[in-house]
């Protein structure tokens, strides 16, 4: 199997499949900008389908948003009010999707070993790029409207290392 995925991996890459133009999307995420720096928030993590979808384009073939406690919703997009782009986190199991089903340009894989449970990689991943901490206080919010939302991600995320960040 793992050959398979392999080949897939470094042959597979069908043209963008997305809904509406890059500008479209980009305007989108410029409104996302406004409203945090009017609101304060420096960083904004989406996981409801609905959001990923606005912001992206992006579809999969398994949201997370679905599935059991035990598989926290981590895929998602941050969002950083002061950057032009956006970074989309997914699992190895989207890797292909992501290539033409979202106008992503900054994906970064959880790692197979994380790939149920991706906070702790997020949180790294944000802290390198200087989206989290600093000099100065950070704020985030974590943004998941679907039905059945699991509210164990955000107690989560503080104990994975965002002390003195308020998550709503």
């Amino acid at each position: 199997m793992s050959n398979h995925r392999a080949n897939v991996l470094e042959h597979c890459h069908p043209p963008l499949d997305v809904p509406f133009s890059r500008e479209e999307y980009r305007d989108r995420l410029a409104k996302i900008r406004a409203r945090m720096a009017a609101d304060e928030i420096d960083v904004l993590y989406l996981t409801a389908p609905e959001s990923l979808f606005y912001v992206s384009g992006y579809t999969c073939e398994w949201y997370q948003a679905q599935s059991p406690k035990g598989w926290p919703a981590t895929s998602g997009i941050a969002v950083h009010r002061d950057h032009d782009d956006f970074i989309l986190f997914d699992t190895p199991s989207e890797q292909v999707m992501v290539r033409f089903a979202t106008i992503a340009e900054d994906i970064r894989i959880f790692p197979i070993d994380n790939r149920r449970d991706g906070i702790g990689f997020i949180v790294d991943e944000l802290t390198a790029a200087g989206w989290l901490g600093g000099n100065r206080r950070s704020r985030g919010s974590l943004v998941s409207t679907q039905s059945g939302d699991q509210p164990a991600i955000p107690q989560r995320v503080r104990v994975g290392g965002l002390r003195g960040h308020r998550w709503k």
